[in-house]
């Protein structure tokens, strides 16, 4: 019998064949609201700090990765899985600050 895959971004099937997840404009939707969520969480706290001291350039760093993670694991998948299937999706406003500033 063959292993699972090590995402669970999909499922297996009775002939245990693998088959990616399917996504509907909730799912797309809700996904991308979180991660704007968490993105305006991060940009707050680093505004916060920003504003009472000057932060390390390690902690810097720290917010850094936490935004690449967020736009990495979350919002470019969901955007490439949306153009693929012609899915038009709004993108919540600090994502699309995020993504503005990364180009």
């Amino acid at each position: 019998m063959p292993e699972n895959p090590a995402s669970t971004s999909g499922t297996l099937n009775t002939g245990n064949h693998w088959q990616p997840m399917k996504l509907n404009l909730e799912d797309i939707s809700c996904t991308l609201n979180m991660a704007a969520s968490r993105i305006h969480a991060c940009i707050s706290q680093y505004q916060m700090e920003a504003a009472n001291n000057h932060p390390s350039s390690a902690r810097i760093m720290y917010f850094k990765a936490g935004l690449q993670w967020e736009i990495n694991t979350f919002v470019t998948p969901l955007l490439q899985y949306s153009a693929a299937r012609n899915i038009v999706s709004v993108v919540p406003s600090p994502i699309a600050h995020v993504l503005t500033l990364l180009s």
